[in-house]
């Protein structure tokens, strides 16, 4: 095809202007210390990502302000965790992602933090809560990470957290990844690249999103237009099934990494606990992703009672205790929960009736969901 020339300076036009545009914007954002990504991780041959350790980094955007502090062992921490439990401590684990490792607020503001101060405040005063969440997580990468880490630290209780906005599609993209060409050509090494294309490729891969809304607000192209350009070409090299297919693939490798994790708690003694959880607690029009919602939510509860696996819904406590309320208090741009969503989960999680038997709290349970 031959290209005119007042088509190529068009094009030449846009161009520098994309260059201009980006390099001014990346810039700033570098000079002020906004990006949305700060440099929090480490390559990990098992899990993909780790947490740096000993960190005391500012993260700094247009929603919050917040320092990310680790210990030594790359565990979200503002003091030195201590791998052997001291004895007649009762030690509870939370492994999740980045709404679990509290992104976007301080260590103290996440709900296991605030989970720990509530059962102190109710008597239990030596009781350990340690956070192994780590943001990009996907179904393995926590139940791996709790198998390697998490067993040798002895708790008493895991409380693996099922974000069901994310994690169900993450583990597709992971699976559909590892039959890539990008796979076969880079190894292990592609999921260092889906690092930064992670959630434009799970958009993608989505059959209720795009990838264009990435593009939408200016002060976000550095990191959005990498975020975008890196999922767009991995999106590529995936060929993606048929949607009924792709949500019985979503179905099976997640609940395999649920049970994964199950068993290897059971195996070594721990009690699992798991949390089902979501940004929204009800879905005002049913449209394709509020439908695929509901059918995870409705898939985690027959699964955990069905094999009699120890668990609360969250979505439906917070249901019961905000009828008014249609997602959890979220930061503007990126989704994540703000400190009164951290305090609203707590404060579900710590009344629910599954939560208090588990931890043998006295007194009546805040719903009468169970």
């Amino acid at each position: 095809m031959i290209i005119n020339r007042p088509v190529k300076y068009l094009l030449a036009a846009l161009l520098a202007t994309l260059i201009v545009v980006y390099g001014v914007e990346f810039s700033l954002r570098y000079f002020s210390g906004q990006f949305l990504m700060p440099d929090i991780y480490d390559y990990d041959p098992v899990t993909f990502t780790r947490l740096k350790p000993n960190l005391a980094l500012r993260h700094k955007t247009d929603d919050f302000d917040v320092t990310i502090r680790t210990d030594s062992h790359g565990w979200r921490s503002d003091y030195e965790i201590n791998p052997i439990k001291r004895s007649g401590t009762k030690r509870l684990l939370f492994a999740g992602d980045s709404i679990t490792f509290g992104w976007g607020v301080e260590n103290a503001e996440t709900y296991p933090s605030l989970i720990a101060d509530k059962l102190r405040a109710g008597g239990l005063k030596n009781v350990e809560v340690i956070n192994l969440s780590v943001p990009s997580f996907s179904g393995y990468s926590v139940a791996e990470k709790f198998k390697h880490e998490g067993v040798p630290l002895k708790p008493d209780v895991v409380c693996a957290v099922v974000f069901i906005n994310n994690d169900f599609k993450e583990n597709l993209v992971l699976y559909l990844l590892a039959r890539s060409f990008p796979y076969k050509l880079l190894g292990p090494q592609i999921f260092k690249i889906m690092l930064l294309a992670r959630s434009s490729l799970i958009k993608s891969v989505s059959g209720y999103n795009s990838v264009v809304p990435h593009f939408l607000e200016l002060r976000y192209l550095p990191y959005n237009g990498v975020n975008t350009a890196l999922g767009m070409l991995l999106r590529l090299s995936i060929r993606l099934p048929d949607p009924d297919t792709m949500a019985r693939i979503e179905n099976n490798i997640s609940l395999a990494y649920i049970y994964g994790l199950n068993a290897s708690a059971k195996k070594a003694g721990i009690e699992p606990f798991f949390i089902i959880l979501d940004i929204a607690a009800r879905y005002p029009a049913r449209t394709d992703k509020s439908a695929r919602m509901l059918d995870i939510e409705g898939l985690l509860n027959e699964y955990f009672a069905g094999h009699k696996i120890k668990y609360v819904d969250l979505i439906a406590e917070l249901r019961a205790r905000h009828p008014e309320m249609y997602s959890l208090p979220s930061f503007r741009h990126d989704g994540h929960f703000t400190a009164e969503g951290h305090r609203l989960i707590a404060d579900a999680l710590y009344n629910s009736r599954p939560f208090r038997d588990l931890m043998g709290i006295k007194g009546a349970a805040g719903s009468r969901i169970y």
